[in-house]
Order: structure tokens, then C-alpha cells, then sequence
């Protein structure tokens, strides 16, 4: 375990990480993502409850599926890093 940690590979991949998540906006861990067809929404904080992610969760999903909603779509929307490949 401790070789696998110490492995050049393994601290680039934790950088690119660490990276990827200072893009995002991400300032706290634990962090929870959703990944949209419009882009990456965070959901919640840490000390959100179970229920307001929920509340969180059908207002994102109702807002982003309304047409009105395109203009803000655009202003909030992030973009992923083409130079970046994705994770599978």
C-alpha cells in the first residue's frame, strides 16, 4: 500500500485530482457533484441534511428543465477542461 501511495503515478493522478477539483470550485471535502447534461451542479455543504439535498436536487432539476432557465444555463455553466481526459 505504502509503495503504491509513494508511486510517481499515483501522486501525479492526486494532482491532477486536486487540480480538477480547485477548477470546479470545490473549497471542502467532503464535496457532493452532480453531473447535468448542462454541466457540474454542487449540491449542498457540510452540514447539509438528507432532506435539503433532496429539496436541492428536484429545484436544480425542475429550473435546468425549464426553457427560461437557458440564460442562467450559460452564466453557470462549467465547462470541462478539453485538455483534461475523462475518468471512466
Amino acid at each position: 500500500m505504502a509503495a503504491t501511495v509513494a508511486s510517481p503515478a499515483t501522486l501525479a493522478e492526486a494532482e491532477a485530482d486536486f487540480l480538477e477539483a480547485r477548477r470546479l470550485g470545490i473549497d471542502a471535502h467532503p464535496t457532493l457533484l452532480r453531473n447535468t447534461a448542462h454541466g457540474t451542479d454542487r449540491l449542498g455543504g457540510l452540514v447539509t441534511s438528507a432532506d435539503a439535498l433532496d429539496q436541492h436536487v428536484a429545484t436544480t432539476t425542475a429550473a435546468w428543465s425549464h426553457p427560461s432557465a437557458l440564460c442562467e444555463r450559460k452564466r453557470t455553466h462549467v465547462r470541462p477542461d478539453p485538455e483534461r481526459p475523462r475518468r471512466r
